[in-house]
């Protein structure tokens, strides 16, 4: 440094004044001049300024989200994406996913008030797999940036609205509703675990800039449209081709329904004396005045005169209409089925519109004691709504059951301890008489009668329409019954009682049901045919059936029978094992454990041996079947195999092979993929289903062979 320069020079900036123009010190006189360091007066290094609050750099490690945390809340998300996933699917028509079966409670939560969000009706199960879709995507998304106050309250709100339902949940349990459906549980389980992940990350990392965290929100937004847009889609596509098939149905019966009405109206002209026509006043009026303490004090508004029916016929106990009606409807329900209750909101809309159309009620109860062959009661009140409504009518006569039978459809037939006293005392009715009746063997009886009527009518699901005698199919389309009213009023038809109405027995129902079944186009098996019989032969029967199942054996027997006195008959087997093992089929019951192994080793035999080991190994098997067992059947296999001279090594190497495998899941597929229910035992007659082949005393499937060979014969194409 030379002698002359001041030391402060080194630290000033080029040209730069130390007081700028304005300052106190140039407004100073006597002061010397300001002090400009010249430009290139040095050559030593610059110094930048530096700012009075030092910012500390972020680094990536500090934003980015820790491994094993981000793997967890994939983990947390997938299950949420199962758990809502399979609650969606369950809204599809015609798809009841594992868990959702009949009289469960994923069932019961599905048709809660609280399954669909008020207002619009969309299940709240499709909102919330949007959500977490929507979720997964901001996660993802977050990965290098951090977590951002954004994702935090959308994981916060969904947790919140999981509080809350599982809040509800515990509610209506205390309250006897059980609504603890697994998939529910899981679902809102995991939006609480992801919540945690996310507080506990956020606190752990450092949080991603409000900059930066708004195009994750944008983008989970975009992920929550596409995802409820592509539900919406499904929804309303699976909607549309089930009432286009519903709809297809509903003319062919409403057809049916006016050809049936034009010859019972020819046929009575050219009988007139059996004609007989009563006046209304002649008809019973029900059971007289109400017990004074039994009034229903609750107005409902009957479209009909309500009346008890004490005339024989094809009719219900109480009536809602004249009994000569010339449209005479009856109903075979539960009071827990949904479809049933849409009906009778359309049939009591019908009879506010129209006087020519009587009413009547016929109980249906898949439950003990009320049907002797139904599964115990569980969480279904179907057997105790039917007992209530009759005991309303034993005490308060035709007012009474209706307004007891529209109260239950109101409820879906759900009440409980807590709940039902009140409601009796609502409408009129002495609380303890009214249970001890209720628990009578009477109304037991009452409902069990009606219970064995529709099995004799051949019922296989609720509701079963009839109109005059004749079942209405295809009811579930928009509209249809009315339709199928109307165009029935077009033939004029007369006045007639119940006797006139003398609807088909089980027997000639089974037969009808599989007249009315599509043909079905089957995907060719691609490994080894199992066929018995001619390939040629006019009637095609092909069956999918599980080893293990006793009915398989049921129909085996059945169909070697057939086969010993027809030699126009060809029969193909196909594997649908009821075992998970090797079947992901949805509603599929788990019931088989051995029938993935059976499936395998018998498909071994056939490609190893052909036709004669195959049969040889399906005979071993059908004939054994309460001998296998998980620690023996292969052993068991093998065993038989060598008794078929079959190689013992190659068949255990074969009958794990990938071919095998894919073998058995072609014939499931080929099975899904043509649109059949999940059975253990389906059978095809013709490319048509014939769903009640086992019926023991009755000649089901032979008729419908017959039949099949008799269209062959006449040239119709089904």
């Amino acid at each position: 440094m030379s002698p002359k320069q001041n030391p402060i020079d080194l630290a000033l900036p080029d040209a730069v004044p130390l007081h700028p123009p304005g300052h106190a010190r140039h407004a100073t006189r006597g002061h010397r001049r300001s002090f400009t360091v010249p430009k290139n007066r040095h050559k030593k290094p610059r110094r930048s300024p530096q700012p009075s609050h030092p910012t500390p750099i972020p680094t990536a490690t500090a934003a980015s989200l820790p491994l094993p945390l981000f793997i967890a809340g994939l983990i947390v998300l997938a299950i949420g994406l199962l758990a809502t996933g399979t609650l969606s699917l369950s809204y599809l028509p015609n798809l009841d996913p594992p868990g959702c079966a009949i009289n469960s409670p994923c069932e019961a939560a599905r048709k809660s008030a609280f399954s669909k969000v008020p207002g619009i009706g969309w299940p709240v199960a499709y909102l919330g797999f949007a959500f977490v879709v929507a979720m997964l995507v901001a996660w993802l998304s977050s990965y290098k940036v951090g977590i951002g106050r954004g994702l935090a309250w959308m994981a916060r709100t969904g947790a919140l609205i999981s509080l809350a339902y599982l809040g509800l949940i515990i509610i209506k349990r205390f309250q006897g509703e059980n609504l603890l459906c697994a998939w529910c549980i899981a679902s809102h389980l995991a939006n609480l675990g992801f919540l945690g992940i996310v507080e506990f990350t956020r606190r752990s990392t450092t949080p991603a800039p409000a900059l930066r965290s708004m195009p994750i929100v944008a983008t989970a937004a975009v992920g929550f449209i596409i995802a409820t847009a592509g539900t919406a889609a499904i929804h309303v596509k699976s909607t549309q081709l089930r009432d286009e098939r519903d709809l297809a149905e509903a003319e062919e019966s409403t057809q049916r329904l006016v050809e049936d009405q034009q010859r019972r109206t020819e046929a009575q002209q050219q009988s007139p004396d059996q004609d007989v026509r009563i006046t209304d006043s002649d008809l019973p009026r029900g059971v007289g005045p109400l017990d004074p303490r039994y009034s229903t004090e609750v107005a409902f508004d009957f479209p009909r005169e309500a009346r008890r029916t004490d005339d024989e016929g094809f009719t219900g106990r109480y009536r809602l209409g004249d009994a000569d009606a010339p449209i005479r409807l009856v109903v075979l329900s539960s009071y827990t089925c949904v479809h049933c209750k849409s009906i009778e909101e359309q049939i009591i809309q019908i009879l506010r519109d129209r006087d020519d159309v009587s009413f009547s009620h016929k109980h249906v109860s898949m439950t003990r004691p009320c049907n002797t062959s139904g599964v115990e009661p569980g969480r279904n009140n179907d057997c105790w709504a039917s007992r209530a409504a009759e005991t309303a009518g034993i005490l308060g006569g035709p007012e009474g059951f209706w307004a007891m039978h529209m109260w239950l459809f109101s409820q879906s037939g759900s009440f409980t301890d807590q709940t039902f006293p009140a409601q009796l005392r609502t409408m009129g009715f002495n609380h303890t008489e009214f249970l001890r009746i209720m628990q009578s063997e009477e109304t037991l009886s009452i409902v069990q009668r009606d219970v064995t009527e529709a099995r004799s009518l051949g019922i296989a699901e609720t509701p079963m329409v009839f109109i005059n005698g004749v079942e209405f199919r295809g009811f579930r389309a928009p509209g249809a019954l009315r339709r199928a009213v109307e165009s029935l009023a077009r033939t004029n038809p007369p006045r007639a009682f119940a006797t006139t109405d003398r609807p088909p027995g089980a027997f000639e129902k089974y037969l009808e049901d599989w007249r009315q079944e599509p043909v079905r186009v089957i995907q060719d098996n691609d490994t080894f045919v199992a066929r018995r019989g001619s390939e040629n032969a006019p009637v095609q029967i092909l069956v999918w059936i599980d080893y293990q199942a006793e009915s398989s054996k049921l129909l085996d027997d059945k169909l070697a029978a057939i086969l010993a006195r027809r030699d126009d008959v060809s029969v193909v087997y196909r594997h649908f094992p009821a075992n998970t093992a090797c079947n992901n089929t949805p509603r599929l019951r788990d019931v088989n454990p051995l029938a993935c192994r059976l499936a395998r080793g018998i498909e071994a035999a056939g490609v190893i041996g052909g036709s004669e080991a195959y049969w040889g190994m399906h005979e071993f098997i059908l004939n054994s079947q309460q001998a296998f067992t998980a620690d023996n059947i292969d052993q068991l296999l093998a065993d038989e195999a060598e008794m078929l001279a079959l190689d013992r090594s190659t068949f255990l190497q074969t009958m794990d092979s990938p071919a095998i495998g894919r073998a058995v899941q072609n014939d499931i597929r080929a099975m899904t993929s043509a649109g059949l229910s999940s059975s253990v035992v389906t059978v095809l007659i013709n490319g048509r289903q014939l769903s009640r082949w086992f019926e023991r005393d009755m000649p089901v499937l032979e008729t419908a062979i017959q039949e099949a060979a008799d269209e062959v014969s006449a040239g119709v194409i089904p």
